[in-house]
């Protein structure tokens, strides 16, 4: 149909001239379709906050995660990393260790955080994050990851207990700022709190007093040339902010 119409419009050109336009034409338009799609592609990756409002880009990284560059990662714009320790009462990361000792010199601010489990007491939990972690625990706040990982879950009130008297045992122990990261289902455990993570998507929630904010859980790291997804936050405040937050997480 489009060779027709092509035809009855440039007649008077020879078959071997209409010809060679037509292929010039069909090889224009397969460009633009294809720039259009990686375009579009990358837009649908790249879900970052607006860099403005948010300078400061990190990542959490688990097991799962496998090998990191972190110099990589540094030159493509993350500026924090949070590396998953423990979880529960006795599993220790097997990658924990590498992947702190590798990071140093990356000039990348780093953290540490615990998996908490819900049918492990807080003491237990507590061994288990000071008994393997020691005294590597960066220069950022530690982390106390709340997930809905189960229906089964204890109440509220329990998980609130037992979150708190974790927390404070670690603070304690440390004398380190110790941060809930939680999903929007817990957002109330960060209230009373000087500062938390949250875990919500597309917008963070503005009534609370937030010092990170997740917003994709298999997001692309801009400028990035890699499969790669990660669990992708920002720091809520500007890039002054996050320097003076780094010199202040040793108190609380």
């Amino acid at each position: 149909m489009i060779w027709q119409k092509y035809q009855a419009r440039h007649g008077h050109l020879t078959r071997q001239q209409q010809r060679r336009i037509f292929q010039i034409m069909i090889i224009f338009i397969g460009l633009i379709l294809v720039i259009l799609g990686l375009s579009f592609n990358f837009l649908r990756n790249t879900t970052r906050p607006s860099s403005r409002q948010y300078p400061v880009l990190g990542v959490s990284i688990s097991d799962t995660d496998g090998y990191q560059d972190f110099h990589l990662l540094q030159q493509h714009g993350v500026q924090f990393v949070y590396l998953k320790a423990t979880q529960g009462a006795d599993y220790f990361s097997d990658r924990f260790l590498d992947n702190y000792w590798r990071i140093q010199g990356a000039q990348l601010a780093v953290g540490c955080y615990h998996y908490f489990s819900f049918s492990s007491s807080a003491v237990a939990q507590y061994n288990n994050f000071v008994g393997n972690v020691g005294a590597r625990i960066g220069n950022l706040p530690i982390v106390l990851q709340i997930n809905n990982y189960t229906d089964q879950r204890p109440s509220w009130t329990q998980i609130n207990r037992r979150a708190k008297k974790l927390q404070y045992l670690l603070m304690r122990h440390y004398h380190r700022t110790v941060i809930l990261q939680v999903d929007p289902r817990d957002r109330a455990l960060l209230q009373n709190q000087s500062g938390g993570w949250l875990n919500c998507g597309p917008r963070p929630v503005h009534n609370l007093q937030l010092d990170f904010w997740q917003y994709d859980t298999r997001g692309k790291i801009p400028s990035l040339a890699s499969t790669n997804r990660y669990h992708l936050s920002v720091f809520n405040g500007s890039q002054a902010d996050f320097n003076n937050f780094i010199g202040q997480s040793g108190t609380h």
